[in-house]
């Protein structure tokens, strides 16, 4: 969604596929095919294992994040769900909290799903900080709601994230 060094190398990545071995990209469309398939197949209403029931066995840390621009997920044409933020992640959250596992969701604004291009500073920063310190600085669901569906009529104050400087050396820069 952000044009940034990160985006461009991410499209030239693929765009050198389709230039360079034709089995490589072939390679690369089965697994990509493969990979959407085991996320809608993992959500089979009538399979007794299927994901959606199995969450609650989850016992680990959760850190959950979205951008606000979401273009994929909640996959309307495959489920019918149409609100990412109240048919997806607040139910989720939700869900999990009734099974003692909150998650640590955060939504970044401005930004679609690959998170790591567009938000290559912050978003490194939360999964560490997540790994290392067991938080992050996330949104509340009244902030889930208004950053993937814009503000409604009634304003409720939502205090900004903060965004963190970027590096000037290092992998991050």
């Amino acid at each position: 969604m952000n044009d940034s060094e990160y985006a461009r190398l991410h499209t030239e990545q693929r765009v050198g596929l389709t230039k360079a071995d034709p089995k490589e990209l072939e390679q690369w469309s089965n697994v990509y095919i493969f990979d959407i398939y085991g996320m809608v197949v993992e959500l089979q209403k009538d399979d007794p294992k299927n994901l959606y029931r199995r969450l609650t066995q989850i016992k680990a840390p959760i850190f959950l994040a979205f951008g606000a621009k979401e273009p994929i997920i909640p996959g309307t044409p495959l489920n019918g769900l149409k609100d990412l933020a109240g048919g997806v992640i607040v139910p989720f959250i939700e869900r999990m909290a009734a099974a003692g596992n909150r998650p640590t969701v955060k939504i970044h604004p401005d930004t679609g799903h690959f998170i790591h291009t567009d938000n290559p500073v912050q978003f490194p920063t939360d999964v560490v900080d997540f790994v290392e310190l067991g938080n992050v600085v996330v949104n509340s669901p009244v902030a889930v709601d208004r950053l993937v569906n814009g503000p409604s009529e009634i304003t409720v104050g939502v205090a900004p994230m903060p965004t963190s400087a970027a590096p000037t050396a290092g992998l991050n820069k």
